[in-house]
């Protein structure tokens, strides 16, 4: 009778264990289901739900991912890249533009870069006008921007500067990479993948940079002017 009372509290006890096993197992599935569906789903140009989870199983089932988009892994990696930029937009907009700074790859620079290079400031743009680092530089005076030639001196220029925000500009994969490490400096930042990779001669959109680099500026400057025009048609503007 003992006997029997031990076997079956046993075989309960394991039957609690592999029903707890099983439940775990289904909410692991039904996350990387989710993460693929999504990552398909996001690569085609869907909005994707509930950025900051989502990212979050992205980023855990990360090697799986790589494997499954293997023909294409800049596709999952951009759709990597508009979810941080989503989770950080409202962070990035709201430090003042002195705050701000851009990193930019070596890679964007002419063949012909007459740029000399500091071991602190990175590659010393002389803006002769032959690259599209020169018109970046042009956007806004008071935005620094920086040419890394590696990860490393990127890491240098933001411990050196302590930027209150930071717009990277690189190849899908290490663009990545930056946007984690600031996430996980706590720095806001935005990030804007080359259009064209490659170790030379690579390419970036003027435009989305450029919008991305001022993003929060355009809406403050139409708030004001939206504030200026209820108050003179109200009757109360100057």
């Amino acid at each position: 009778m003992i006997l029997s009372s031990v076997t079956f509290l046993s075989i309960g006890f394991l039957g609690t264990v592999g029903l707890v096993a099983l439940i775990a197992l289904g909410i692991v599935v039904a996350a990387f289901a989710w993460a693929v569906v999504w990552a398909f789903a996001g690569a085609k140009g869907a909005v994707v739900p509930l950025p900051a989870p989502t990212l979050a199983l992205m980023e855990f089932f990360r090697p799986l991912m790589l494997r499954i988009f293997a023909r294409d892994p800049d596709a999952f990696n951009r759709v990597c890249i508009t979810l941080y930029n989503r989770i950080r937009l409202s962070a990035y907009s709201a430090v003042p533009l002195e705050k701000r700074i851009v990193l930019l790859p070596q890679c964007l620079r002419h063949v012909d870069c007459p740029a000399p290079i500091s071991s602190a400031e990175g590659i010393m743009c002389k803006e002769c006008g032959k690259c599209i680092v020169c018109k970046i530089r042009k956007i806004d005076s008071r935005i620094a921007v920086f040419i890394s030639p590696g990860g490393t001196l990127a890491k240098r220029i933001l411990e050196s500067h302590r930027p209150g925000a930071v717009l990277g500009v690189a190849c899908p994969n290490d663009l990545v990479e930056g946007l984690r490490a600031t996430a996980k400096a706590r720095i806001p930042s935005q990030g804007v993948p080359l259009g064209k990779t490659g170790c030379v001669a690579t390419e970036v959109d003027f435009e989305v940079v450029k919008e991305r680099l001022l993003a929060g500026v355009r809406s403050d400057k139409s708030d004001r002017s939206d504030k200026k025009s209820h108050a003179f048609f109200s009757g109360t503007g100057s």
